[in-house]
């Protein structure tokens, strides 16, 4: 799970984004612990980086700094398109 001191305040979909994540490297490396090690730590940082985003989002009183991270984070969404049902 993405560990973050406001790990209560994480919007759901992100934790469900990461879940899913998380099961479908298990799964696409079957029986290499290794490997699904290798590619969690390769993806956890951008993950980490959402959750720091949404984090700030949720406590700055800068109308300017919102705008600027929300905008970062719909351009994270976007990335991961695939991933929207």
């Amino acid at each position: 799970m993405i560990k973050t001191r406001a790990h209560a305040s994480l919007s759901s979909e992100l934790s469900s984004v990461y879940r899913l994540f998380l099961r479908a490297t298990a799964v696409s490396v079957l029986h290499h612990p290794s490997a699904t090690s290798n590619l969690r730590k390769l993806y956890r940082p951008i993950f980490t980086e959402a959750a720091r985003v949404q984090f700030q989002i949720g406590t700055t009183h800068s109308p300017r700094t919102r705008k600027i991270l929300g905008k970062w984070l719909v351009d994270w969404n976007q990335r991961g398109i695939v991933l929207e049902f």
